[in-house]
């Protein structure tokens, strides 16, 4: 058990006078000395609990558990307010002051439920709800109050032998009461013990002792009460007010040996804390310290509320403004300034590695942009492979020939091939980059293959009838099939048409050829060829949705 600091000796010791004040007060108006005393003694015992619910209130600030102790402390005050109304306003025989007393059990019976209900939120987060289950708790308690204020109907709590309109102060206690006591007694005892298990600390000897002490206390002046010892109504007489200081003590002791966790001892905590600070007023003079707190300075500790100062080579201290003063704390920079040396050390090594390192990556950049460079080379190099092997095989004829008529017919052929294999290079290029192009690119690569077949001695024409952009993949599908047209029909070739459009989602390519060879040999599943005499028609459909801008 922790010691008692000054201030709360002094609230302590400020609460036994009011206690005190309140039993001479009570003792008064016994001897008839001053018979409006009551209301004194009953304005002293509930401005306590009102303090008691305020100090919980501060000191307890787990969600749950501070609701179940606040309501402690209201039922707590409405006890004894409702006690001081029943003897200080009500008549002595009247209903409404027998219904009072039969009110001061609805506090004795939820008091110890709550405490249970507190012991079961130790060790819980703060969002914590309880179980649905331990609504149950709640039913004994109620059962009994109801008991006792249905007494007038049964009496078997509390007996009244001249009947209870004319009962009085004479009564007796009935076969009920017994259970009314005993649900008391367990809660009680259940809450204790509750508490006990849930505690964070294990506690041992006086420690685990000291809460059961009040409540002992209580149970002993409770016998004593029933049995009515003179003695015992002649100096305790105010049962309401001894079992509220009993229910106050026990949650205190409680909370004294930390069975129930509060949110005090902030002192200890500071004067315990490894980080060396400590707080002073506005005069720099010191209020509280941790035991490594180091004395320094009073011009250095002003000093440091424009910026952190540097007391050694590892010591470093802080300033902060609080109200009302300031908090000033050291921090240790022994490892940091260990870093920051080795940093310096390793600085120049570290700036010639970075030239290495540049100069690494430039090459790695390079070789990583080679290598790209020569997959796209390949490629184009595959995906125009027949065009350049027929490159080859019209260049080896037209070395090997004398004709010049045949010369400029293959050098027109090589032209025609050599306009496809510029621009569909340029499209893999642009595929690297876009995935559509616009119509005008496509339109340069038809027109440059037309073009060239004008200066071969074809006549040509050509409509690219859409709006917009086209799929890189779906233009070179198209112009791959214009090419592989022209290859087949080159050599007899005298008339071409091209139309390019886009139709429901698909693209088309139209071709009208006049030539001799036969063109049926190219169509497919996607090709259509049509023939009238030397003409063919041939349609290619490619499918793609059309992207107008």
């Amino acid at each position: 058990m922790r010691k008692l600091n000054r201030r709360e000796i002094f609230i302590g010791a400020i609460v036994v006078l009011l206690i005190i004040a309140a039993v001479l007060v009570r003792m008064a108006s016994i001897r008839n000395f001053i018979k409006e005393t009551g209301w004194l003694r009953g304005v002293i015992q509930c401005g306590l609990a009102a303090a008691w619910y305020i100090s919980i209130k501060k000191r307890i600030l787990r969600g749950k558990m501070q609701d179940y102790l606040l309501l402690i402390a209201v039922l707590v005050f409405f006890w004894l307010a409702e006690r001081t109304i029943k003897y200080m306003v009500l008549p002595d025989n009247s209903a409404a002051n027998r219904y009072f007393w039969y009110m001061f059990y609805i506090p004795m019976e939820l008091i110890p439920l709550l405490g249970i209900l507190t012991a079961l939120c130790m060790r819980q987060p703060a969002d914590y709800k309880p179980a649905n289950k331990r609504k149950l708790l709640w039913i004994p308690a109620l059962v009994m109050i109801v008991l006792v204020m249905t007494n007038d109907l049964h009496q078997l709590v509390f007996v009244f032998p001249n009947g209870v309109l004319n009962g009085g102060n004479d009564y007796s206690y009935g076969l009920l009461y017994l259970s009314v006591v005993l649900c008391i007694g367990i809660e009680t005892v259940g809450m204790l013990m509750v508490l006990w298990r849930r505690s964070n600390m294990p506690l041992k000897g006086k420690r685990f002792i000291l809460p059961f002490v009040p409540v002992i206390l209580a149970f002993v002046y409770a016998m004593a009460y029933v049995c009515r010892w003179p003695l015992i109504r002649l100096i305790a007489g105010d049962m309401t007010a001894v079992f509220c200081l009993a229910i106050a003590s026990t949650l205190e002791m409680c909370i004294l040996t930390g069975m129930i966790p509060s949110n005090t001892r902030y002192e200890e905590l500071f004067q315990a804390s490894t980080i060396a600070a400590k707080i002073t007023d506005k005069e720099y003079h010191v209020f509280l310290s941790s035991d490594r707190s180091i004395s320094i300075d009073k011009d250095i500790e002003r000093s440091a509320e424009k910026g952190p100062v540097i007391l050694d080579d590892r010591l470093r201290l802080y300033n902060a403004s609080i109200a009302g003063g300031h908090v000033l704390w050291i921090d240790d920079i022994t490892e940091l300034m260990a870093v920051l040396q080795k940093l310096e050390d390793n600085k120049e090594t570290l700036e010639s590695s970075n030239v290495v390192l540049e100069k690494n990556y430039q090459t790695a950049q390079n070789i990583r942009r080679l290598e790209e460079q020569n997959l796209l080379y390949d490629s184009i190099a595959k995906q125009t492979s027949s065009q350049i092997e027929l490159s080859s095989e019209l260049l080896k004829e037209y070395r090997g020939t004398a004709d010049e008529e045949e010369k400029t017919r293959l050098l027109g052929k090589l032209v025609v091939i050599g306009a496809y294999l510029k621009r569909r290079s340029n499209l893999i290029f642009i595929a690297e980059q876009n995935k559509r192009i616009p119509k005008r690119e496509l339109e340069l690569c038809i027109e440059e293959s037309i073009d060239n077949l004008k200066l071969y001695g074809v006549q040509c024409g050509m409509y690219v009838q859409f709006k917009g952009t086209i799929p890189v993949e779906k233009a070179m599908q198209l112009y791959d099939f214009f090419e592989k047209t022209v290859e087949s029909a080159l050599d007899s070739l005298r008339v071409l048409v091209v139309r390019i459009f886009s139709k429901n989602g698909c693209w088309y390519a139209c071709i009208d050829a006049e030539c001799d060879r036969d063109l049926s040999e190219l169509e497919d599943e996607h090709i259509h060829c049509i023939y009238e005499g030397s003409s063919a028609q041939l349609t290619l459909q490619v499918s793609g949705k059309e992207m107008s801008v």
